[in-house]
């Protein structure tokens, strides 16, 4: 079982991660090249994801209380 402290540490790793890929797609949005654009999707894809886990990991530290 996860403590608490874990689960916060995940949260501020998945926040990191998720900024990097931020800004690693900043300049493909727009491109009018079709690989560009398909790694922008990718990227955001994967953004989407660590959204997802950093809400339910949120959620799961609410219910440990």
């Amino acid at each position: 079982m996860a403590t608490r402290e874990d689960l916060r540490n995940d949260i501020l790793k998945a926040t990191e991660e998720q900024q990097r890929l931020m800004e690693l797609r900043k300049p493909l949005l727009g491109s009018k090249v079709n690989e560009d654009q398909m790694n922008a999707f990718r990227m955001t894809t994967q953004i989407m994801k660590y959204e997802d886990f950093i809400r339910d990991t949120e959620r799961q530290l609410r219910t440990m209380n």
